[in-house]
């Protein structure tokens, strides 16, 4: 399962990026589930994605591969990933009255090999 919480979200231990998973929206906002992929050398921060939640811009060469529109509270969607090996962030653009929720932690980094 990929958990999305308010606000953060957890990849499943060993996340292989290529399956069917479950997303699961613990929270009590609705979510989104982004997945883009960054150069190989990227190491993401907290001042980058918060610049790149709030203007669209993050100055780095990012694709997105993957994602879910809204994911309500206590909804579970699933999601079939095929992902090539590579650096990938994954993270909800969604923004309500808190703000975009990637700006406030809501994003995790990680590599499928």
């Amino acid at each position: 399962d990929i958990l999305l919480h308010d606000f953060s979200i957890d990849l499943p231990e060993g996340f292989s990026g290529r399956g069917t998973f479950a997303v699961r929206n613990q929270g009590r906002h609705q979510h989104e589930l982004n997945l883009a992929e960054l150069p190989e050398d990227t190491q993401l921060t907290q001042r980058v994605v918060t610049k790149w939640a709030k203007t669209g811009r993050s100055g780095i060469d990012a694709h997105e591969v993957a994602g879910l529109f809204v994911v309500g509270p206590g909804t579970t969607v699933l999601l079939d990933l095929d992902l090539r090996a590579g650096n990938y962030v994954a993270l909800c653009g969604f923004r309500d009255e808190s703000g975009p929720h990637a700006a406030l932690g809501m994003w995790d980094q990680f590599n499928v090999r």
